[in-house]
């Protein structure tokens, strides 16, 4: 399979977290985070249209963590 990432990975924070974040397109674009948090891997992903990758990254940004 041929990987349809183009660009560059950058970081941010979610949930007070290091994220990688990065785009992609192909058939549909769309924006993809993943973070490491306890034991776990988490991937927050979306594809379509801005519209729903603006209120996405929103959606984000209401992230928490519950020990």
């Amino acid at each position: 399979a041929q990987s349809n990432f183009t660009g560059t990975f950058t970081t941010e924070k979610i949930a007070g977290e290091d994220a990688i974040a990065y785009t992609f397109e192909g058939m549909m674009s769309g924006v993809t985070r993943v973070l490491a948090h306890g034991n776990y891997i988490y991937i927050f992903n979306v594809a379509g249209n801005s519209e729903m990758v603006e209120d996405f990254i929103l959606i984000l940004s209401t992230v928490k963590f519950v020990p």
